[in-house]
């Protein structure tokens, strides 16, 4: 597997059925492997699911390992990109809307044009945040930056440039603070291509889908999910994490 990437095993997706892991065990011995696919954490959430996405990430990590389980997916495993990984398990969770918010502002700073795209696509409380940030930290600063240039302060624009910059990376070190996820927020100078697919990370999963786990788990059916999106891998990374936090398993060297 990806040495970049950390694997993060679900050892209480047994609650979801209500039974003890040794039960959940014996009912999904037939399964030679977990159907695969990709999450991602958007630092351009562009609505309500996109931004409560990045939050129920936080939530696996910290939390519940079942706040995914939503859409007919049950995840057995998901991949974090390390410095994300590092980022959210360390973080509290409303660093996340303060990443996101402070490098929409400074985008919105450095490009203005780019403000009604953002108001157009971007889920509203994340672009109304955005606003407040640049009004409380950056907006004398861009009164300074408006003014007409004199022939005595021609260095105004460098100086002013350089202000922004540290009022920046002030707010960094106040708003998020871990800098394992500088890269992704305090870019200057800024790029002026806002490309989406550039502001995504993605995220393997190993999960079963609600068909599988009505069939497998609830109905005590047959299925090896021999599929061709099926692998081997993430099943055999969970069943040895669930070693880490449990004694006593049953049925899992016939799993």
């Amino acid at each position: 597997m990806n040495k970049n990437i950390v694997w993060v095993s679900n050892h209480e997706i047994h609650k979801e059925a209500d039974i003890s892991i040794n039960e959940f065990i014996k009912k999904i011995i037939c399964i030679e492997g977990l159907r695969t696919n990709e999450l991602k954490f958007s630092f351009y959430p562009d609505d309500k699911k996109d931004y409560d996405d990045n939050l129920n990430l936080w939530d696996y990590i910290n939390e519940n390992r079942n706040s995914l389980n939503l859409d007919n997916h049950y995840y057995f495993n998901i991949g974090f990109p390390l410095d994300l990984y590092s980022f959210l398990r360390h973080s509290k969770k409303e660093t996340i809307l303060n990443a996101i918010a402070l490098r929409i502002a400074g985008i919105i700073i450095f490009f203005p044009e780019q403000k009604k795209d953002f108001q157009k696509e971007l889920y509203p409380p994340v672009f109304s945040y955005s606003m407040e940030l640049i009004d409380k930290y950056f907006k004398n600063l861009l009164i300074e930056k408006r003014k007409p240039k004199t022939r005595s302060d021609h260095h105004r624009d460098i100086r002013v440039w350089y202000a922004i910059r540290d009022t920046f990376e002030t707010c960094f070190r106040e708003l998020v603070g871990n800098s394992i996820i500088h890269k992704y927020v305090s870019t200057i100078p800024f790029s002026a291509d806002n490309s989406k697919i550039k502001w995504k990370l993605i995220l393997p999963t190993a999960y079963l889908n609600k068909t599988d786990w009505n069939k497998i788990v609830i109905e005590d059916g047959f299925d090896d999910l021999n599929r061709r999106e099926s692998r081997f891998e993430p099943l055999e990374k969970w069943k040895n994490d669930l070693k880490k936090y449990y004694k006593n398993l049953k049925y899992l060297d016939e799993l």
